[in-house]
C-alpha cells in the first residue's frame, strides 16, 4: 500500500510529539504524570518516583560513578555538583 504525500504529512503531525516530549521542552509545565525522576549513569536511565529517591540512589553510587551520573527531573538536568548541594 502506497501512501499519498498528504497522508504521510498528516501521519507525521499526529505522531510527532508525545506528552513527555512536550513536558521536557517546557519545564514550566506542571503535570502529575511527570513527578518521577531519572538517575542517568553508565548509559542507562534508572527511573525513580521522585527527585529525592533519585538523589538517594545517586548517593549509593561509588564516587567514580557519581562523577559521571546526572539526574533528570521536571525537565531539568542536574550534574554532580548540583546533586551534592541538594
Amino acid at each position: 500500500m502506497e501512501l499519498a504525500t498528504d497522508d504521510v504529512v498528516e501521519e507525521c503531525r499526529t505522531t510527532e510529539s508525545s506528552p513527555t516530549e512536550a513536558t521536557m521542552s517546557n519545564p514550566n509545565l506542571k503535570s502529575d504524570n511527570q513527578s518521577f525522576a531519572f538517575l542517568r549513569y553508565e548509559g542507562q536511565n534508572h527511573r525513580h518516583n521522585s527527585l529525592e529517591e533519585a538523589k538517594k540512589a545517586w548517593e549509593a553510587l561509588t564516587p567514580a560513578q557519581q562523577v559521571h551520573a546526572s539526574i533528570v527531573a521536571n525537565g531539568t538536568m542536574y550534574n554532580q555538583a548540583e546533586i551534592a548541594e541538594m
